[in-house]
């Protein structure tokens, strides 16, 4: 078994069953519907259409927040506390997720934060690919994995 376990957001919209079956942590983004706001995937997707055919308003989605990071980070920390923990972020110039995660890593030797410069799918593919690779490579230092995740982020068009 590897010493890191990875971490991205729900916005890299993988799947919680694969993600669970991968070890991949996901920390919450947003979407606000009015004065209403939801963590991301807890709630049916049919619940953005109703609400944009009720008020004829876009849904807002936000970043993550350092408290989603901190009770993710936290928890991780908790269950396996010798491990280390690489975050694969959604894209630092579309969402605040890279910086709240750096800001929620702070005196946490433990993390790294990367970010992907992709969003949905092409965040997912990095991830997925990086979970099947540590899987591969159950030895592979952190400086090891970043330097394949910085070849995954260079390949990747989208």
């Amino acid at each position: 078994m590897n010493n890191i376990i990875l971490v991205a957001e729900t916005g890299s919209d993988i799947p919680k069953d694969i993600a669970e079956e991968m070890g991949i942590f996901l920390v919450p983004m947003h979407v606000t519907m009015g004065s209403d706001t939801f963590d991301d995937g807890t709630f049916p997707i049919e619940k953005i259409y109703e609400y944009y055919d009720d008020t004829n308003n876009i849904p807002k989605t936000s970043g993550s927040s350092p408290e989603d990071f901190i009770r993710v980070f936290d928890e991780i920390h908790r269950l396996y506390p010798d491990k280390q923990i690489l975050h694969l972020a959604y894209s630092a110039v579309t969402t605040c997720s890279y910086q709240s995660a750096l800001i929620a890593a702070e005196d946490r030797d433990y993390i790294m934060s990367f970010d992907t410069k992709q969003v949905s799918i092409g965040q997912a593919a990095i991830v997925i690919q990086t979970a099947i690779y540590l899987k591969a490579n159950p030895n592979v230092t952190m400086e090891e994995l970043v330097e394949e995740v910085r070849n995954l982020r260079d390949s990747c068009q989208m």
